[in-house]
């Protein structure tokens, strides 16, 4: 009678062969018999009173880390169906325009409304040959959208990858137009809004007059005012999505005001001639010369005055130019997807 145990920690699926006698009463009696192998916990231990008759094979279970069935071996079919949970730990290879991509199946099926999550959408592109699925799309952008399944939901653009090429790729693969609208948005895109019906009042009336130019000669007045307002709607755009280094900026060049204030009063208290009579005094001349205007209406008479100040100056300086390059940026791409025109920075 032969036992083969799988040892499911061994990648390779090395087998541990046993071979028993006949006689079981003298397997029983052996005092000083010792186990060559531990059996896992989940495996209940087998007795040799209760080896049934016939030979056969008993092999343990396959788990993942996570303690989920991967594997089933030794269960014939039609006693048991594990179809469902073979399918999620199938492996399956995605061609992505030659460059090949291996992930489960229920890494996919996580998001079972997008292309590659939902089986009958994606089956058509089944290359039953190479037993693959084969898209003839951009290869740079698939890593990200693979991450997007991985991790549930977190979306990233490749910095290589333009943003009119990645949103072709989003709304190929079907990942939704929520996520399409949040990714715009995080890009700098400008979207006009779903138009909405409104009651037919002195409201509806206002509404027409701003979003139909045609419709009045007023609102042909307003809609060429409208035109020359496309700047200030990318500088708004522009401010919302830097607000995070602005917050920054602010924090730094309070913290900079109160130090350089206290630092100047106290610099400039034996001066006859000083003009600072407090420390909140001093707040204005801080600001003026942090943001390099200088109007001065007020300044440091001494010799270490001066210095504050130009230790202030420089601060002030370092600042400014902190946030610049986000803010530059943001602008950029905000212009380029609004108006068409602008470079990648």
């Amino acid at each position: 009678m032969n036992f083969i145990i799988s040892n499911p920690m061994d990648a390779g699926q090395h087998h541990s062969y046993f071979h028993l006698s006949p006689d079981l009463a003298g397997f029983q009696d052996a005092k000083d018999h010792k186990r060559s192998h531990s059996v896992s916990s989940f495996q209940p231990s087998i007795h040799p009173s209760e080896v049934p008759p016939q030979e056969e094979e008993i092999r343990l279970l396959e788990r993942e880390p996570d303690g989920s069935v991967c594997k089933f071996d030794g269960i014939s079919e039609g006693e048991y169906t594990y179809d469902s949970v073979l399918a999620e730990c199938t492996r399956t290879v995605i061609n992505i325009s030659g460059l090949r991509f291996e992930t489960q199946l229920k890494t996919l099926n996580r998001l079972p409304s997008t292309l590659l999550g939902n089986e009958e959408k994606r089956k058509k592109y089944w290359d039953p040959v190479r037993k693959e699925y084969f898209f003839d799309r951009h290869r740079p952008s698939f890593p990200s959208i693979l991450y997007y399944y991985q991790s549930g939901g977190r979306l990233k653009r490749p910095l290589e990858v333009p943003l009119d090429i990645f949103l072709e790729e989003l709304e190929f693969y079907e990942l939704g137009r929520a996520t399409i609208d949040m990714y715009k948005e995080s890009e700098g895109m400008i979207f006009e809004e779903q138009p909405w019906d409104m009651p037919d009042n002195s409201l509806n009336k206002l509404w027409i007059l701003f979003e139909h130019p045609n419709s009045s000669i007023s609102a042909r007045i307003i809609g060429i005012l409208a035109k020359h307002s496309q700047g200030l709607k990318i500088l708004g755009k522009t401010l919302q999505l830097s607000i995070s280094e602005l917050n920054t900026f602010m924090i730094f060049f309070a913290i900079g005001v109160v130090v350089f204030s206290t630092m100047v009063y106290f610099a400039d208290k034996g001066e006859s001639e000083s003009f600072f009579t407090s420390i909140p005094d001093a707040f204005w001349w801080a600001v003026i010369t942090m943001t390099t205007v200088g109007y001065g209406d007020e300044y440091p008479v001494g010799i270490a005055g001066k210095l504050v100040g130009g230790l202030c100056a420089l601060s002030g300086l370092l600042a400014i130019s902190l946030p610049m390059p986000v803010i530059v940026t943001n602008f950029n791409n905000i212009y380029k997807n609004t108006t068409g025109r602008g470079r990648d920075m």
